[in-house]
């Protein structure tokens, strides 16, 4: 972290000679051996009980005057605390024994109190908390005088720093007294997480704070910073390059000097935490190996040639390989001679820096020995290699100017670039030789897939996007060939056991129907804080039997077992809707005691008697592969015959895949691809690994194979601000695989997915692949090269107001390059599948298009139109009134950290007595109760009588009014199993003693499995004529309910079947006209449907998608044609609000304004809102984040110009006002009779239309 002027004199005389040219010497580490009890430097974990596996030590920092060593033990695991639950130890910098404890009263406050340590020239201590969000919790920095001190500490800074991100997991100090400076680096919270923050003094004891906005475009300071020579500094994240940036505490900004990425600094992409020495021009970095697939390694870098970037002079390995921390990983620290590092979870290591005589260069990494690539591609050859080497690439034997670095770039291949290149790396002690043939092919006579249909995450209910990364709830897919169908298994929720089974045409992706889940054991009990799925992996047999199993984080059930964790497998005879599934395995399929993970992947081969299911298990201590197949021909019982697999590790997000014969092969991101064979004859003898080829990009998770043709596809996940891919090889040698073509996913940027699961495979011609919260696509494999990039969605118009913002996207089906034209110009800057228009001007209007292009042609996308419209000619909101959450004790906070359960979720509106109606409750089943507003006002009046409302899983949630002022309100019911108990209620009039009806009780489908019902309902009508919608849960089934006779004393049920998105909590309801409804949740599309009740069907009118993602419930004014809608903020720092949009094109809904809701955003995890227009006014209520009331305010109507052009007369308005239409009349006295005139010609900025000048008079209008 800290750059140090005071090494011994010794020292600095010792490794000045390693800088001459032909240097006999360099810096390297030597363990001091002093330092610990093992004799080798290092203090591992629990050699003390102060140095741990817990996440529990942070802080570490090196004390020039003393030469003792500052370590913070924060002692309050991942979670951290904002309370001081350990010590800050002072160390001898020499043998690593405890000197003495720093006093910590007073220490609170932040997501760790204690964190980040550091010291000054002049011995000054700094200590400061870690704070997840520094907007809403304060900064703090805490002094003492000296390590030996036994003062408290004083406060020298503590305050809130904006932007809101997070900090203190990196810094770094320099100078003393008045010249102490201090910088840290912030990591991405709701913001980018590219700021710094350098801290200074006047006194040198109170601090003041320059947040430094940079250049950087992607968090790229949270790991490691360190001060550079003068007025510069060092940074490094894992994943990013490592930046020189200089600093300006004037102006506030930071701009990078130098950026050296793998191309310059090789094998640098998991370098995080960093120090600098400036007086011996040398860096320190520790290399973060994730989880435990390798220790943690110290690396020694050479800065002093900056045009050439660091050179390595030394790497040493840690020996603990525990799972380390990933914010911050660990600690670094010149001083004294010395290099201190300490890995969270790995220990405390000193070395001292000497000069130790050069040797011969050591290899670390090289490219393969053969690589093969397409014309057209880029390649990038790298070596890395130490200690203190030089570079020279040549071709076939020639050097290749310039080509001095590590890496070798080559663009734009040819095949006349075919040939040996090698690299040829030298010190002072000898050199090396590396090389590899690079194969450059014509792709004329290889593969390449033609997209066949995408599904978008939220654009199909068999596919979404669940809110969280962690859990998906779409994983697995399988294809029945005998049908032509492809199944996906969908879960409503994380938070539900709600499963469906889609059966899709595999053609088009239109949803077919569900196949029947009657007799699965739905729920799955968790394993202390690890949670299962009812339905998780599928599979189709050759003969189309359907296979699917749960996943269950312990197999074998426990002890005693329960029913609920037991593993399962289930079969389908065949794909038709009615056909029930038959469990036909249960337990541990590797008939283990102990708790095992088993159900995330699974394949399937063969047919009847001769089918195979294999399945391996998700535990890193122990890796299991069963193989599992029928007793006998009644296909009802298997058995499982199991192996020990070498190797460890997880298979979430991991591929399984039968090979040919008793082979399989498993793949997942950051490994190779592990072919393995198995013998049933000799089970449960372990598994022979066969073969592991690594030489797939490193971000390449879970493939499928097709053999015959020598291709492996599988998904492909890069850096968080892009798509995800499906990527294509050519194997007929695995050793060198040939990449062929990307193939993008249709979401950008990609939804997270942080276990990566997908799932590939080749099904005959076909292709299909899921990548979870992303999409599915389905493919053709076809021969011949790759084409030009096709468009998966075009741009779309647009309509802005003046002044205001929006966006348009284009999907591709494969990467390439892209450029937005306006008008048939290139908008420079314009390369992002998205463009966003902000602060719109009248020039932003116009024809946009974009050109797409890849190596093997472009395209041209359609035009959009960009209209920018003024708000005088269009409606905006002034507030009535609104309501603050827990401003009234009915409008409390529901208590949990995610607001999964909102205590008040709906309102309606009665015109007959202008009143307002909220639900509420205290608890699911207790205090529930109609609160009755003032419309005007908000004012409270009373409360309803809700004598004899009881059951459900929530007691009383919707509400609505119809037009002869009953008042509806309804129960939410869903037990998971056993069929919904809906409960409707009816207040016939408003009067506060009027006491509700039943006047339905029962399953509105008429189901006998658990839906729930009642999330949303929407009542139109009066009287007989009273018509109530209901959608269930699983967006499969929706219900009208109707009365039976004029008494309105019971009601009917007819239901229909419908294809909406997969959970309804959040969805907002309408009827529209006749018999259509409106339906909208966040991130999915506005639906217009239409329903058949006597058919029990439905039909998808219309999907539009041109609102923003975050928009959620909404309700639609056709009449005025508004829509208004629940904006979601997405963090704590905004408040979410009432979005209002112009629907008069509603392809290019047109955002009016936003209206922010009372408070910041408070938790709803489950995005429950509902808006309702009533007359001239709009409430809405946003679950935990409180009410608001608007009033409509018409716009101002545009002015119309009559001038002549002869004969002709000209009538004009202008083109800021969209959506009018000319209508004329003879005369003004009642019946007057009005004709369209048309919409008009645009010229100059003018809506014109032309008449014919004639005798008599004629009087104009304009329409909207």
């Amino acid at each position: 972290m800290k750059t140090r002027t005071c090494i011994a004199l010794a020292i600095i005389s010792l490794m000045a000679l390693v800088f001459g040219a032909n240097a006999q010497t360099n810096p390297g580490l030597n363990p001091l051996t002093s330092f610990g009890v093992r004799f080798d430097g290092s203090i591992q974990p629990l050699d003390v009980p102060w140095i741990d596996i817990g996440n529990n030590q942070r802080g570490m920092a090196y004390d020039p005057v003393t030469g003792y060593l500052v370590f913070v033990d924060t002692h309050s695991g991942a979670g951290g605390s904002s309370n001081v639950l350990g010590n800050i130890y002072i160390l001898d910098g020499i043998n690593g024994t405890i000197v003495t404890n720093l006093n910590t009263n007073g220490i609170v406050g932040g997501a760790y109190a204690d964190a980040g340590s550091l010291v000054a020239d002049d011995g000054a201590v700094y200590v400061c908390n870690q704070v997840n969000n520094s907007g809403t919790t304060p900064f703090i920095i805490y002094r003492w005088d000296s390590v030996l001190t036994t003062n408290a500490p004083s406060v020298c800074f503590s305050n809130f720093l904006t932007p809101a991100q997070r900090y203190g997991t990196s810094m770094d100090i320099r100078g003393a007294g008045a010249n102490t400076q201090i910088i840290i680096g912030s990591l991405v919270n709701s913001t980018s997480g590219t700021n710094v923050v350098v801290f200074t003094t006047a006194d040198g004891t109170n601090f003041a704070s320059n947040v430094l906005g940079t250049d950087a475009t992607t968090a790229n300071f949270n790991d490691g910073i360190a001060f550079g020579p003068g007025d510069s500094f060092y940074a490094k994240k894992v994943g990013a390059p490592l930046r020189w940036m200089s600093f300006n505490l004037g102006a506030l900004s930071a701009t990078t000097i130098k950026t050296y990425d793998s191309t310059a600094l090789g094998n640098t992409d998991n370098l995080g935490p960093i120090a600098v020495d400036n007086v011996h021009k040398l860096l320190a970095a520790i290399d973060v190996i994730s989880g435990t697939t390798g220790p943690e390694h110290v690396r020694l870098y050479d800065i002093s040639n900056t045009n050439r970037g660091p050179v390595l002079l030394d790497i040493k390995d840690y020996t603990p390989n525990n799972a380390n921390a990933s914010a911050p990983p660990g600690y670094l620290d010149f001083g004294g001679g010395k290099l201190y590092s300490y890995v969270i979870n790995n220990g405390l290591i000193a070395y001292s820096v000497d000069a130790v005589p050069t040797v011969a260069p050591t290899i670390l990494s090289q490219p393969a020995a053969t690589n093969r690539m397409t014309i057209g591609r880029t390649i990038t050859l790298s070596v890395s290699a130490f200690p203190a080497v030089n570079y020279q690439w040549t071709s076939n034997g020639v050097n290749i100017a310039s080509a001095t670095n590590g890496s070798l770039v080559i663009s734009n291949l040819q095949v006349s670039y075919s040939g040996t290149y090698s690299c040829v790396v030298s010190n002072a002690a000898g050199t090396q030789t590396v090389a590899s043939q690079l194969v450059v092919v014509n792709p004329t006579d290889l593969y390449h897939l033609n997209l066949q249909w995408s599904a978008a995450a939220g654009a199909q209910p068999y596919i979404d996007y669940s809110g969280t990364g962690n859990v998906p709830n779409q994983r697995s897919i399988a294809y029945n060939a005998l049908s032509n169908q492809l199944y996906v298994v969908s879960r409503s929720s994380p938070t539900t056991s709600n499963y469906l089974v889609y059966a899709i045409n595999a053609t088009n992706g239109a949803v077919l129907y569900t196949l029947n889940t009657n007799g699965i054991q739905l729920y799955v009990a968790p394993q202390g804080s690890s949670s299962g799925l009812g339905l998780d992996a599928i599979g189709v047999a050759d003969d189309g039997a359907i296979y699917a199993c749960n996943e269950t984080p312990n197999a074998y059930g426990g002890s005693p077992a329960d029913p609920a964790k037991v593993f399962r497998l289930y079969r389908w005879a065949n794909g038709d809707s009615n056909t029930v599934p038959v469990q036909i395995f249960m337990g541990d399929p590797a008939s283990q005691s102990s708790t095992f993970r088993w159900g995330d992947v699974m394949s399937v081969r063969g047919s009847g008697i001769n089918t195979q299911i294999i399945l391996d298990n998700n535990d890193a201590a122990q890796r299991y592969v069963a193989v599992l197949t029928p007793t006998d021909s009644t296909m009802t019982n298997w058995t499982a015959q199991y192996f020990l697999q070498p190797t460890v590790g997880t298979p979430i997000g991991r591929s399984l895949e039968f090979g040919p014969g008793s082979t399989f092969y498993q793949k997942r991101k950051g490994f190779g691809l592990v072919q393995s064979s198995f013998d049933l004859t000799q089970a449960p003898a372990a598994t022979t690994t066969l073969s592991t080829n690594s030489n797939f990009t490193n971000t390449l998770a879970g493939v499928g194979l097709n053999l015959t043709r020598k291709l492996l596809a599988g998904v492909n996940y890069p850096v968080a601000a892009t798509n995800d891919s499906l990527d294509l090889y050519e194997i007929s040698d695995l050793n060198s695989p040939l990449f062929l073509a990307s193939y993008i996913f249709p979401v950008y940027p990609h939804n997270a997915n942080g276990n990566f699961i997908s799932q590939t495979f080749f099904a005959g011609d076909m292709l299909f692949t899921i990548d979870a919260q992303n999409g599915i696509m389905a493919f053709k494999v076809a021969l011949g090269p790759p084409t030009a990039p096709n468009f998966f969605a075009q741009p779309q118009n647009l309509r802005v107001i003046l002044g205001g913002g929006g966006s348009m996207t284009v999907t591709l089906d494969q990467q390439a390059t892209v450029k937005w034209q306006r008008n048939g110009s290139d908008i420079p800057g314009a390369t992002n599948l998205t463009y966003a228009i902000t602060n719109a001007q009248l020039t932003d209007g116009g024809n946009y298009r974009v050109i797409a292009a890849n190596a093997y042609g472009s395209s041209t996308s359609s035009v959009a139109v960009v209209t920018v419209a003024l708000s005088q000619g269009n409606y905006s909101l002034s507030q009535a009134w609104n309501l603050a959450p827990a401003s009234r004790p009915y409008l409390p906070l529901d208590g949990s950290s995610s607001g999964s359960t909102p205590f008040y979720r709906s309102i309606a509106y009665s015109a007959l007595s202008n009143q307002v109606y909220v639900v509420t409750r205290t608890g699911a089943s207790s205090g529930q109760a109609v609160h009755v507003l003032d419309a005007a006002t908000g004012a409270d009046l009373y409360t309803l009588d809700t004598t004899g409302i009881t059951g459900g899983s929530i007691v009383l949630l919707s509400v609505g009014v119809s037009q002869d002022g009953s008042i509806y309100a309804a129960n939410m019911d869903t037990s998971g199993t056993n069929a919904a108990v809906y409960k409707l209620y009816r207040w016939a009039d408003a009067n506060s003693s009027t006491q509700p009806a039943l006047v339905y009780s029962g399953e509105p489908a008429n189901q006998t499995t658990g839906f729930r019902w009642g999330d949303a309902m929407d009542v139109r009508g009066a009287g007989t004529n009273t018509q109530i919608v209901i959608d269930a849960n699983q967006g499969s089934l929706a219900a009208v309910l109707t009365p039976v006779d004029a008494s309105l004393a019971s009601f009917t049920n007819a239901y229909f079947g419908e294809t909406g998105p997969s959970t309804p909590i959040g969805r907002s309801l309408q009827f529209a006209t006749g018999t259509n409804i409106w339906q909208k949740r966040a991130g999915t599309a506005l639906q217009l449907v239409s329903y058949n009740l006597p058919g029990g069907t439905s039909t998808v009118l219309s999907n539009f998608n041109n609102f923003a993602s975050s928009l959620g419930s909404v309700a639609l004014d056709v009449s005025r044609k508004l829509l208004a809608g629940v904006n979601f903020a997405g963090n704590t720092n905004s408040p979410d609000s009432l979005a209002l949009y112009d629907i008069s094109d509603l392809g290019a809904p047109l955002l009016l304004a936003t209206y922010n809701f009372p408070a910041n955003s408070k938790p709803n995890v489950n995005l429950i809102a509902q808006v309702v227009f009533a007359g001239n006014r709009v409430y809405a209520v946003d679950g935990n984040n409180g009410i608001v009331a608007f009033n409509l305010v018409a716009p101002t109507p545009p002015s119309l110009s009559v001038t002549f052009d002869g004969v002709h007369a000209l009538v004009s308005w202008p083109t800021n006002f969209t959506g009018y239409a000319l209508q004329s009349a003879p005369v003004l006295a009642s019946p007057s009779i009005w004709s369209p005139e048309g919409t008009g010609a645009i010229a100059n900025g003018q809506y014109t239309v032309t008449n014919t000048a004639s005798g008599g008079s004629k009087y104009y209008r304009l329409i909207k």
